[in-house]
């Protein structure tokens, strides 16, 4: 649905937001190592490099992104990403330097922040232009309030992990229907 790009930066918006859990308070970006270990995973570049501004900057962004997942309203989404692109000073421009043309959309020499946030915005604007934004949820399994984009072919998903929250859906249903049947005699 998504290339690659686009996909990675689509889940960097996904795996910041998840970071903070608004049921528990968990909270996994407690640290500078731990916002700059996120990053590496998601291969950014930079991540040594970063700063105690880049760390607040991460913490308080994934809250507001957080509105992207919970709102039905396209035109409110669209106004939080936009407004993202004008605080990072975005700068669109094409380049090769791995050797492939592909978008960088903050200025060169930008901190990584900016990338982040511009890359991570415009990402996500595009999957709001291809009517994606009811595919970008929050699941629906009991305690979860993770975030996720359904890439399936039906845009049916409602779990956030088919293996995790999704199993546990489903064995709740099933031993819901064991004990029904059994209070019937069945």
């Amino acid at each position: 649905m998504l290339k690659d790009y686009l996909g990675r930066s689509v889940q960097t918006g996904v795996a910041l937001v998840n970071t903070f859990d608004p049921v528990t308070g968990e909270d996994a970006l407690d640290t500078i190592s731990q916002s700059a270990h996120l990053l590496r995973e998601l291969q950014w570049e930079g991540t040594d490099s970063l700063t105690p501004l880049d760390h607040a900057w991460l913490r308080r962004w994934r809250h507001e992104l957080r509105a992207i997942f919970d709102t039905e309203d396209e035109t409110q989404a669209v106004d939080i990403l936009n407004g993202f692109l004008d605080a990072a000073a975005s700068k669109p421009r094409m380049t090769n330097h791995d050797g492939e043309w592909h978008w960088h959309y903050s200025r060169v020499g930008a901190p990584l922040r900016d990338r982040v946030t511009t890359a991570t915005a415009v990402a996500l604007l595009s999957a709001i232009a291809d009517g994606a934004l009811p595919r970008m949820r929050t699941c629906e399994g009991v305690d979860c309030s993770r975030v996720f984009v359904d890439t399936s072919r039906p845009g049916t998903r409602l779990y956030c992990e088919p293996a995790g929250c999704a199993n546990r859906a489903h064995v709740r249903a099933f031993r819901s229907r064991v004990r029904t049947q059994a209070s019937r005699g069945n």
